[in-house]
């Protein structure tokens, strides 16, 4: 735990979360290669930022906590511009880039005078971002890894052979076809037609 107390973690962690994240739910459609390169984009990316902080500050505690905020505003950027997009007030759109930028500016500069000023240094604080992020990580990581491993087993025959019997009997079940409307007549055609 005390290698959980003094390295920053935490600013890669919630970096890579949103491309892991992203991957788990598309990994069907997706290469592992764009992942990587994805991850190497964000950790190069990181870093910089990081060490531009630190020589900045001149504190590893508030460049790690300036870049973790850093990257969830970034990345919560569009998710959260899509749901002000549907905020209108008359000819005002809030989701609109130029409204809605400037917010966001805003609420970068805000929060990190916040964590500058008013978060207290405790050492149990660079502990709870990085617990924050490895627990973040375990969902999609959870999610990539059996899909991997189900993708592996399933080329091995013996892992075949125990699911032909279940395909069998599903193959000899007939074919049954069940519809739902997902509309209904009018209220003036369903009394003509059948006068109820």
């Amino acid at each position: 735990m005390k290698i959980l107390n003094r390295i920053h973690f935490h600013p890669y962690l919630i970096g890579i979360f949103p491309v892991l994240s992203l991957y788990a739910h598309n990994q069907n459609q997706l290469r592992p290669e764009v992942l990587l390169r994805s991850l190497a984009v964000i950790s190069v990316g990181t870093t910089i930022v990081f060490i531009l902080l630190r020589l900045y500050f001149k504190d590893w505690y508030k460049a790690g906590l300036v870049t973790s905020y850093a990257s969830l505003v970034f990345f919560l950027y569009n998710p959260l511009r899509e749901v002000a997009y549907n905020i209108h007030f008359s000819e005002f759109n809030l989701g609109w880039n130029r409204y809605f930028f400037p917010v966001w500016v805003l609420i970068l500069v805000l929060g990190t005078w916040m964590i500058l000023k008013k978060l207290p240094q405790r050492e149990g604080t660079v502990q709870l971002f990085n617990l924050i992020g490895l627990v973040a990580l375990l969902l999609p990581f959870v999610s990539i890894t059996s899909a991997v491993i189900g993708d592996y087993l399933s080329k091995y025959p013996f892992m075949q052979s125990a699911r032909n019997p279940v395909e069998q009997v599903v193959a000899e079940q007939p074919d049954i076809y069940y519809i739902i409307l997902d509309m209904h007549g009018r209220s003036d055609t369903i009394e003509q037609e059948f006068g109820y």
